[in-house]
């Protein structure tokens, strides 16, 4: 009878045990089934937000009204609110002087001059239906990516690409990050500090900074960044930004063109060795032609026009020079640095200048000496069938054991370049900047020695003109962050 009650008593309590955990597990699973249901509507409230943000908000100049949208059975959904006139690729506001920044003010992802990117912000909330409810704030920012460490940004082209003729140099180490938007581009011999690939599929990447082995590519880009084009944002990589006069905002031309510019479009002899810029027809040249193929051309040695830029005129602290637009029949483009110390140096007080040329019968441009002085050199036309650009460096350096200097962004649209360091073996050059370009690059020396090392331009604004930056005056690529407020 005792051993009965004592197995009477023990069943009991398993039950009752039993009992009290399936109950935990049924209230487990309720909460986690609560739990999953939560993050799907909010989920799908930010998805919402998301497709409304990209849809509209990278325009320039938009207005939006407020929208709404949410899916059937609460299971989530927006109310953005309406915007007037927003300009995210031209805003001036910074996290150091906001406007409307609450209640997110860590709009710092990249070290700039100021810690701060260009921003602009919209609102969104999850629809009234849901019992818990999100507060989404956008912030949309911008700014030119080759100045916050993106120095070699490889576009689409506009034909669709190709490989076979999408070759980047083995000569060339970029100190900083290789942007990837296509596949087919050859990098497999480029040096580089990391690579994103910017879009989905890619298996493409480089070599390292010493050319040991390759570079694990970072992770795919968990943000989308947009170019411009004449309505939406361009998030395919495809590179409209030279002279795109459906979106004056991401238009190098454009934005020359709302400063001091002047057009050089006749050959006529003007100007002399003391002026910012002289047209001088030449018989013979003074820098010969290349004669190599791919790119040697046919040029008149006895009537051959070129055009001279002096980013600042020797022996001169100032400089009149204005942005120039290079739109005439020219044989060959010099732009003549500095050669001793004292310029060099004087010419990183001048503002930046921006060089525009469109002109595909132009085929050979000459970087002479060193340059200081922030320079924008904007080549091609878009559209028009463009031939292979040749770009020759010469001189020497000012600084002993250095390479030589130029200080450079250039944006390459719908031409194959022919890099040519100079002549010496051991006489490299430091590009400090960026490239943008939708075609080849291609360094003239054979070998896969070192020639060209790019690195991050970390002042882009000249001590002796603050408000004219390179920042406004170049394209700028536009990305947003949300921040997500739960009550």
């Amino acid at each position: 009878m005792l051993v009965a009650l004592m197995f009477i008593f023990a069943g009991t309590i398993a039950i009752a045990g039993w009992m009290h955990l399936m109950s935990a597990r049924l209230r487990q699973s309720e909460a986690i089934g609560n739990e999953v249901q939560r993050h799907i509507v909010w989920g799908n409230s930010a998805a919402i937000n998301q497709e409304y943000s990209y849809n509209y908000a990278f325009r320039d100049d938009v207005t939006r009204s407020t929208s709404t949208a949410t899916l059937p059975s609460s299971w989530g959904g927006a109310n953005a609110a309406g915007y007037g006139n927003l300009k995210v690729f031209r805003s001036t506001q910074r996290s150091s002087n906001p406007t409307d920044s609450y209640p997110y003010n860590n709009l710092r992802p990249y070290p700039t001059l100021d810690n701060s990117v260009y921003y602009e912000r919209t609102s969104s909330t999850s629809d009234s239906s849901q019992s818990e409810h999100l507060s989404i704030y956008n912030y949309h920012l911008s700014y030119p990516t080759t100045l916050l460490g993106d120095l070699l940004i490889i576009h689409k082209k506009t034909n669709g690409g190709g490989a076979g003729n999408y070759y980047f140099t083995h000569n060339i180490r970029v100190d900083g990050r290789t942007v990837v938007w296509d596949n087919s581009a050859d990098i497999a011999g480029v040096r580089s500090t990391s690579v994103v690939h910017r879009y989905n599929g890619a298996t493409t990447t480089t070599l390292n900074n010493a050319g040991t082995g390759n570079v694990l590519p970072d992770n795919y880009a968990d943000f989308p960044v947009c170019t411009a084009s004449p309505t939406t944002a361009v998030i395919d990589g495809t590179l409209n930004m030279v002279n795109n006069s459906a979106f004056p905002a991401g238009s190098v031309f454009a934005i020359m063109q709302a400063g001091l510019y002047t057009t050089y479009s006749s050959t006529t002899n003007s100007g002399t060795t003391s002026s910012p810029v002289q047209v001088l027809v030449q018989n013979p040249p003074t820098y010969t032609p290349p004669s190599t193929s791919p790119y040697n051309y046919s040029y008149n040695a006895s009537a051959f026009n070129t055009i001279t830029i002096r980013p600042l005129v020797p022996g001169q602290t100032t400089s009149a020079l204005t942005h120039c637009y290079i739109s005439g029949a020219f044989d060959q483009v010099i732009i003549e640095g500095q050669t001793n110390a004292t310029d060099f140096a004087n010419a990183d007080a001048l503002p930046p200048i921006i060089i525009y040329m469109d002109q595909s019968t132009t085929r050979d441009i000459r970087f002479v000496g060193e340059n200081n002085r922030r320079l924008i050199l904007a080549v091609g036309t878009p559209g028009a069938a463009m031939t292979t650009l040749y770009m020759g460096w010469s001189g020497t350096t000012s600084l002993a054991g250095s390479m030589l200097r130029w200080r450079l962004q250039l944006i390459n649209e719908g031409r194959s370049l022919y890099i040519a360091p100079p002549s010496s073996g051991t006489a490299n050059v430091l590009l400090t900047g960026g490239i943008r370009t939708n075609y080849s690059l291609t360094c003239t020396d054979p070998s896969n020695a070192l020639r060209f090392v790019l690195q991050r331009e970390t002042t882009p604004i000249a001590p002796s003109f603050p408000t004219t930056t390179m920042e406004t005056l170049m394209p700028r690529d536009s990305w947003f962050k949300p921040y997500f407020l739960v009550r």
